[in-house]
């Protein structure tokens, strides 16, 4: 289905780039609630979508990159292009908080693990001897 107008085809292609990227956002925010609830089955449905979904905005930008430059820099598609800003600046914010979270969790598990596995052994041993400290997982910092 290819429109006569240029610009008309390029602004609907905008609108459908910025229709990816609040689905994927939405998405994230999903699947934000799933992580704090520990849906697994759910976050890994979610990770299909999102995968669809980035395959959709892949095509859309390939087919974006076809059109003449003349469309493309059309007054017409300047508020497309707006509208497909403020979609990017959304999902900018909500990947960086679901990233803050993640992180987070992971820290704070972590470090729940490390003082169950410390609370369960003690802090010596039957010997008198210090427990060992585990350093699976560690890196050494070089100093320079």
């Amino acid at each position: 289905m290819r429109s006569a107008d240029p610009s008309a085809r390029v602004v609907t292609l905008l609108e459908q780039l910025a229709q990816r990227l609040d689905c994927a956002r939405d998405i994230a925010v999903d699947m934000q609630a799933q992580l704090v609830r520990g849906g697994t089955a759910e976050i890994e449905a979610g990770i299909a979508r999102i995968e669809t979904v980035a395959q959709e905005f892949k095509l859309l930008v390939e087919e974006y990159g076809r059109l003449p430059e003349s469309a493309v820099r059309s007054e017409e598609t300047a508020v497309a292009r707006r509208a497909l800003n403020r979609s990017a600046a959304r999902i900018a914010r909500s990947s960086a908080i679901s990233g803050g979270l993640l992180e987070r969790m992971i820290h704070i598990s972590r470090r729940r693990l490390d003082l169950l596995n410390n609370a369960g052994e003690g802090t010596y041993l039957s010997n008198g001897r210090a427990t060992e400290f585990d350093a699976r997982g560690l890196r050494l910092k070089e100093r320079v």
